[in-house]
């Protein structure tokens, strides 16, 4: 990392990413710290597979819907896609990818449950973000 004009700039990209998130949707994220996390895929219409990408990330805790929806908004208005085959949605999680180029993000979402492993009628979730790039 190098200091330009009191400010931290990385030579990361996925750290960039992470920084421009955090700063522009205004949720309460921890300090980004390095992650492995899985990025599906698929090769020829048949072929599917799975990478280990070493990268950045953070997390929320018990952020509401619409900061929730910031973070994937963030993504939309900067230019990355949604890739459908790494998207996955169950009732108590969701998993969205998002690819720009070679660099890749997967944000998961979690519901709160209560004690005995129910969703909890609040507008509380958790969000993890982890950012990487493939090498192609």
């Amino acid at each position: 990392m190098v200091f330009f004009n009191k400010e931290t700039v990385s030579m990361d990209s996925s750290f960039n990413v992470l920084k421009s998130l955090n700063e522009q949707t205004q949720v309460g994220f921890s300090n980004i710290e390095g992650k492995v996390f899985v990025w599906n895929y698929e090769t020829d219409g048949e072929t599917t597979g799975s990478v280990n990408v070493s990268g950045k990330g953070f997390t929320a805790i018990g952020i509401a819907n619409d900061q929730t929806e910031l973070v994937k908004k963030y993504f939309e208005e900067n230019g990355y896609k949604i890739d459908f085959f790494t998207i996955s949605a169950g009732t108590l999680s969701g998993i969205s990818g998002y690819k720009k180029d070679k660099s890749i993000c997967v944000v998961s979402t979690t519901v709160w449950k209560d004690e005995h492993g129910m969703p909890m009628a609040v507008d509380k979730l958790d969000v993890d973000v982890s950012c990487g790039e493939l090498e192609e």
